[in-house]
């Protein structure tokens, strides 16, 4: 979510409001670093410093004790459903550890990239260990759930096209 800028945040962000304005109880974790500043350099979400934002809890994907408190904050909030997003393999090992100490919860991953854009060694196993964890899949295409077939998952899914949840500012 904001202040991680690009479609997913955005996206991510229009999710919660929606769910919000229909009455649910959001508990909302985001990344204070997703990328190595080596590998990110400035891209947003490399920096190690969580900045101000209008989440629950913040996660570092390479600080595992982040990961731990996400989860016991999770847990804690009592949620019927987890929904994780998913699009790089950088993040799984955080996504898995949030997931699998959420048992009582169902457990979806909104699916944005099975195989990532850029080459990740090991990205197709590591997606179908996600996929494999869950409770369901969605999908933003027939494409991507092609893709997770193509790799063995099995896993219940759907196919969702990405809904304008954006809100634009005008100015």
């Amino acid at each position: 979510v904001p202040p991680l800028r690009g479609g997913i945040a955005a996206h991510t962000m229009g999710a919660i409001d929606a769910l919000r304005a229909c009455g649910h109880g959001v508990y909302v974790v985001t990344y204070g670093r997703l990328y190595p500043r080596w590998l990110g350099g400035v891209r947003p979400g490399s920096d190690s410093r969580p900045a101000a934002t209008a989440a629950d809890d913040v996660v570092d994907c390479f600080a595992p004790q982040t990961w731990l408190r996400a989860a016991a904050g999770i847990r804690a909030f009592g949620p019927d459903v987890v929904i994780a997003q998913y699009w790089t393999p950088i993040a799984l090992a955080a996504i898995v550890t949030v997931l699998s100490r959420t048992t009582a919860a169902k457990r979806i991953v909104v699916c944005h990239n099975v195989v990532p854009h850029e080459a990740f060694p090991g990205a197709a196993a590591l997606a179908r260990c996600l996929i494999r964890r869950c409770d369901g899949v969605i999908f933003h295409s027939r494409h991507v759930l092609a893709q997770a077939r193509a790799l063995g998952c099995g896993t219940p899914a759907a196919v969702a096209p990405v809904p304008l949840l954006v809100a634009f500012d005008e100015t």
